[in-house]
């Protein structure tokens, strides 16, 4: 399948995975108080900061390992050590969840049994994205697109199920996420298991090192990514309260949008360029960069008009009560384009094994980020919260472009 029509393919499935929970949107911001919104968005920014720590973050080792030259029993026992490592995790962070029940609940103001479901999930998800992950590297768009939707649509369903039908509220909301997960789960061990991609008879003590090493140099990346992109709302929740967290969350879901195409095309094109990378001269690269330019101009512009025109979507689909989230998404708008660009340039740190370059220049922008919403909230509330966010997503663009020129892998300029 070529890279064009792989990327038609993962687009056309994240853009029927993302209508799934936009046409959920305005359903649960009707049927959830503003203040109930707030809290499910800090459930959610739970999971989000659970993926560092869930496996120690070795999602990536396990898709890097393929390129490898390595046969395919020792690339099973590998992954194989590395669900060794989720339940390891899951073994420590569970107990630890209980010993500090207290000073959680009271810091992220939701209930207990919350929290235990979204470590539940966040386990869950790290199988799923597995799964994804081995058909997104050996280019299966198809299978990748039909278990993608399948996960929203169960979603979906479920959440009309406990918030609207059973009108459970917010409550509702967390049971359809973790029963759709599990449900998830059950066809993704059956499809793990029918392809063979995992074995634990032969592990050996090089596979745990391999891949820590690998990945703990980036779980610092992932937490930046975390202070980037979703601690903003434990912020708003504790200073400006729940209700504001709702608004901004809403803003938050609209943006993501444009996220749909980013992250289709980076899909295809992280396997692309690996293999470009590995199998072509370096004089024949100057391509890739001549095309990332035109990909770079094409997302300025889209950004330039999704700055404008986003505001009105606001009140059209989330309702009045949501009006204020307009001045904040296309601020949010823009920190997305700058996703875009990065991700188009990150890659070859991947692929250099740079990791530990990109956490430092992560986590610096994530504290950049942290350090200008408090500035700015302050004086213009969630809409300083989106100013922030904006920046702070420019300079990590710009770092890790920078860092991605130094690896000399192609002729930029």
């Amino acid at each position: 399948m070529s890279f064009y029509r792989k990327t038609s393919m993962y687009l056309f499935a994240n853009i029927l995975n993302a209508a799934i929970p936009f046409f959920l949107l305005p359903i649960l911001t009707r049927y959830l108080t503003v203040s109930e919104y707030g809290q499910v968005a800090i459930f959610q920014t739970v999971i989000t900061g659970l993926v560092s720590l869930i496996a120690f973050n070795t999602l990536g080792a396990m898709a890097r390992i393929y390129y490898d030259d390595k046969d395919t029993l020792y690339k099973q026992n590998y992954n194989g050590a590395c669900f060794v490592l989720l339940v390891t995790s899951l073994i420590i962070i569970l107990p630890l969840a209980y010993l500090f029940s207290n000073e959680i609940v009271g810091f992220l103001g939701i209930p207990f049994y919350w929290v235990i479901c979204a470590i539940l999930i966040g386990g869950i998800n790290f199988v799923v994205q597995f799964r994804l992950n081995q058909w997104q590297i050996r280019g299966d768009a198809i299978r990748f697109g039909l278990l993608q939707i399948g996960q929203s649509s169960a979603l979906f369903f479920s959440s009309i199920m406990f918030v609207v039908i059973l009108v459970k509220g917010a409550q509702g909301r967390i049971e359809s996420h973790l029963y759709s997960m599990m449900l998830i789960f059950i066809i993704t061990i059956v499809l793990i298991f029918r392809d063979k991609l995992i074995r634990i008879n032969n592990l050996k003590k090089d596979m745990f090192i391999d891949a820590l090493k690998f990945s703990i140099p980036l779980i610092p990346h992932v937490f930046g990514i975390y202070l980037l992109s979703s601690v903003d709302r434990f912020f708003i929740n504790t200073k400006l309260g729940p209700g504001q967290a709702g608004i901004y969350m809403v803003a938050v879901q609209l943006s993501l949008g444009m996220v749909v195409f980013f992250d289709a095309l980076n899909k295809a094109f992280m396997p692309w360029l690996f293999e470009k990378l590995s199998t072509q001269a370096y004089k024949y690269r100057r391509h890739i960069a001549i095309k990332t330019y035109i990909y770079f101009s094409i997302l300025i512009v889209s950004g330039g008009v999704a700055f404008y025109i986003s505001p009105w979507a606001v009140v059209l689909i989330a309702g009045e009560k949501y009006m204020e989230a307009g001045r904040v998404v296309s601020w949010l708008c823009i920190g997305q384009v700058f996703l875009g660009m990065y991700l188009m340039v990150t890659n070859y740190l991947f692929y250099a094994k740079k990791t530990g370059q990109l956490s430092i220049l992560t986590v610096s922008c994530g504290v950049i980020n942290i350090l200008l919403l408090l500035y700015l909230m302050s004086g213009l509330g969630i809409q300083g919260v989106a100013i922030a966010f904006a920046i702070s997503m420019f300079l990590r663009f710009i770092g890790t472009w920078y860092l991605a020129y130094k690896t000399k892998l192609i002729p930029w300029f």
